[in-house]
């Protein structure tokens, strides 16, 4: 299964949905921050806005386990296990 595929149709998705301004805060819906290139793997990304995404509670577990997956390093287990 290609993990990164869906990853990023998950993040391709919710980013269409904030440019066409159908995601933000303060519009009745509950999201979540998320850096699409990991903060703790991309050190040189964790600055820059171009790489947040807003992103339901669901959808920000799932990514969290695709990334598990694709990363399998300490560093994603861990940030996966926060959410518990």
């Amino acid at each position: 299964m290609n993990y990164r595929h869906i990853y990023m149709c998950i993040i391709a998705h919710a980013k269409s949905e904030e440019k066409l301004g159908l995601r933000k805060r303060g519009n009745g819906e509950y999201y979540e921050s998320h850096h699409i290139l990991p903060k703790s793997l991309f050190t040189l990304w964790k600055k820059r806005k171009s790489n947040i995404v807003l992103l339901t509670a669901r959808e920000h577990f799932f990514v969290h386990e695709l990334l598990t997956k694709i990363y399998p390093t300490p560093q994603m287990t861990y940030a996966l296990h926060a959410f518990v």
